[in-house]
């Protein structure tokens, strides 16, 4: 007969398949023998109890084993175990580890950690599961350390995409739900406060980086498809959720139910002033969050390319006196008749075509400039720049600040905004900054400023066409009354028709400086100005501002500004104003060539002076024989090089 030791009875208790109590009874019979190994029958123990799917009598040798400090045989063991629990859902490890202590799991974590961890995948393995499987009572301590281990992680992770790394993927489609379930007031409030930040960004982010993040995810958890799916829905809401648990578990104020209006931003844009009654470390996130959530929902709404512009009513075909006769600025009302106007009027008319067409959008822009405008009122600048730091990863973000602002006519707000904008913008981003700060100050009725951004955005060479047709041709009925004559409105066009637009906004910033000043003022230089930007759309609408101007020349009898005709390459202007030197000199003076003085050699004398009427008409022709030059071209360079004079003109002072 077979002498049998006490290693042959481990051996037979893992090999016993019919009988659990056989099984059991070589493990205890192997510690009567001379041989017995205590950490061995632990080990073998362990794995017999796993192997009949009996994780409670295992606890108690897995506590054993982890405090004894055992072998490298028993840490790899554990290992085993552990990779098994946080691959599956319903599996005998998984129970195993979740009902040991909280003193054991903390030696777990040491133990493997060290032993098989060089990249932190491990650990962070560890500590999710501490903190998806967590209760009042099961592994709270470890909450704590759960959650400082990761964020540190993420603040400190250089491999980002869109701002984001791993970490910040991992705090919020993992650590964010779980918190949801547990008391946290044992983390930090500043840290569970960013956490709620990170769910915004990386719910911002997903649609664009979800394939490779979905990976990562797969990494660490076995139900990672259920969960990514789960957060690209829901990420908001659970950014909600974790704020008011944050409000009352720390006591930030009377709570503003912010998951309880997530229905729209309308909804959401009636709780902003609410929201300035919580302490300053839940505003520097609730505000945040109104403007990342009207970002998403302004993003749904609006297409590649397209910004918000300001259409200036269309003074092309209006009569100058009709204009005189109906310029409420002739009245000069008080100034702060003049204020309540212009918030009458922008609060109706013009943004009811928007309102009619796009309600989503015009509900984003409210909700954006509502939280943008509290956030300015209750911190530094530096501070609700840092609030927004995410938003340098989208440079449309900084559009809808901006379009949000002038759609609300805040233009102080506006004007600051852009200014640290401006440097770090790229060109196509500068020129629409400077085409809303135009819109802006003809809002505010800032003549000077408006002209100045305008010739800021004329400077700017934009990459490709600016457009085959003219804006009299774009889908723009909608806007237009009775009379045919386009009212001042808020609406959407794409980017590159601001190179057209941006000479609408300068004639009506010439015209109405014009024509609130004709009746007491020589206008000569504002007319000139006026002729050279009729050159623009000519066959559709700049005849209109063409011989509005002629008509009104020749009522006043004179035209003076010199150096004018090099500015103009339209033919029939310029053999309009041929024909009426020719014909019109004894009552219409035209004087637009640069006087000179010094007579050439072989000059006569009567071309030597431009200022004659010969002389002038001589400048006329030599222009005419240089037609062709691109309108656009002529317009703008004008504008540039004589932007000191236009600014002066129009009421700058330097």
């Amino acid at each position: 007969m077979m002498e049998l030791s006490a290693k042959e009875h481990l051996v037979r208790c893992l090999t016993e398949e019919h009988d659990y109590a056989v099984g059991k009874a070589h493990c205890r019979l192997a510690s009567l023998y001379p041989d017995f190994d205590l950490l061995l029958c632990d080990i073998t123990e362990l794995r017999f109890y796993m192997k009949w799917n009996r994780a409670t009598e295992a606890v108690p040798i897995l506590e054993r084993l982890v405090k004894t400090h055992p072998s490298d045989e028993a840490w790899t063991l554990i290992h085993q175990l552990f990779l098994k629990a946080s691959s599956s859902e319903n599996s005998t490890e998984k129970v195993l580890f979740t009902e040991i202590s909280n003193d054991t799991f903390e030696f777990i974590i040491g133990g493997l950690t060290k032993r098989f961890d060089n990249d932190d995948l491990l650990k962070t393995k560890l500590l999710l599961f501490c903190l998806r499987n967590a209760d009042e009572n099961k592994f709270n301590k470890l909450l704590n350390r759960a959650v400082t281990f990761i964020t540190e992680r993420a603040s400190n992770d250089k491999e980002l995409e869109s701002g984001i790394g791993k970490y910040h993927v991992y705090l919020a489609v993992f650590v964010a739900p779980a918190l949801l379930k547990l008391n946290f007031s044992n983390i930090t409030v500043c840290r569970a406060l960013s956490i709620v930040i990170t769910v915004l960004q990386v719910g911002i982010a997903w649609p664009a980086h979800s394939g490779s993040w979905t990976n990562l995810l797969r990494a660490v958890s076995e139900s990672y498809e259920a969960e990514a799916q789960y957060f690209s829905q829901e990420s908001f809401k659970i950014g909600a959720a974790l704020f008011d648990k944050c409000v009352i578990l720390y006591d930030l104020g009377v709570s503003v139910n912010l998951s309880l209006n997530m229905s729209g931003c309308s909804v959401l844009s009636s709780i902003v002033d609410n929201a300035c009654s919580l302490k300053s470390e839940a505003r520097k996130i609730v505000f945040p969050f109104f403007i990342w959530y009207a970002y998403k929902q302004w993003r749904a709404n609006i297409d590649e390319g397209e910004v918000l512009a300001w259409i200036p009513e269309n003074n092309w075909a209006m009569d100058v006196d009709k204009l005189l006769n109906s310029n409420a600025e002739c009245l000069t009302p008080s100034k702060k008749a003049k204020l309540r106007e212009r918030k009458e009027e922008v609060a109706t008319f013009q943004i009811e075509y928007l309102l009619s067409t796009r309600p989503e959008l015009c509900e984003a822009y409210e909700l954006c400039c509502a939280a943008i405008c509290a956030s300015v009122t209750s911190f530094s600048v530096d501070v609700v720049a840092e609030s927004l730091y995410f938003a340098s990863y989208y440079s449309d973000m900084r559009q809808f600040i901006t379009e949000s602002l002038l759609f609300k006519c805040k233009i102080n707000e506006l004007i600051a905004y852009v200014d640290d904008q401006l440097e770090s913008s790229d060109s196509w981003t500068k020129g629409v900054l400077y085409f809303q700060l135009a819109c802006a100050h003809c809002l505010d009725r800032s003549w000077p400023d408006a002209c100045e951004n305008v010739i800021h955005m004329l400077n700017i060479s934009a990459e490709g066409d600016i457009g085959s047709k003219p804006i009299s041709d774009t889908n723009l009925s909608s806007i237009f009354t009775s009379d045919s004559s386009i009212q001042p409105a808020f609406t959407i066009v794409k980017q590159e028709r601001l190179r057209r637009l941006v000479y609408d906004i300068a004639y009506h910033i010439l015209f109405r400086v014009y024509t609130s000043t004709a009746m007491d003022h020589d206008n000569d230089q504002l007319l000139g100005a006026l002729l050279v930007l009729s050159q623009i759309d000519f066959a559709t609408k700049g005849y209109q501002c063409f011989n509005r101007i002629m008509r009104h020349v020749e009522a006043k009898g004179s035209l003076r500004s010199a150096g004018l005709v090099k500015y103009i390459s339209n033919i029939a202007i310029l053999e309009e104003l041929s024909r009426i030197q020719d014909y019109c000199s004894e009552y219409v003076s035209i004087q637009i060539a640069i006087p000179q003085v010094q007579r050439r050699i072989g000059q006569s004398t009567r071309h030597s002076v431009r200022g004659t009427k010969d002389g002038q008409k001589q400048s006329i022709e030599e222009q005419i024989k240089k037609c062709g030059e691109d309108p656009y071209v002529v317009v703008s360079t004008y504008f540039t090089e004589n932007k000191e004079a236009i600014l002066k003109m129009l009421g700058a002072k330097f």
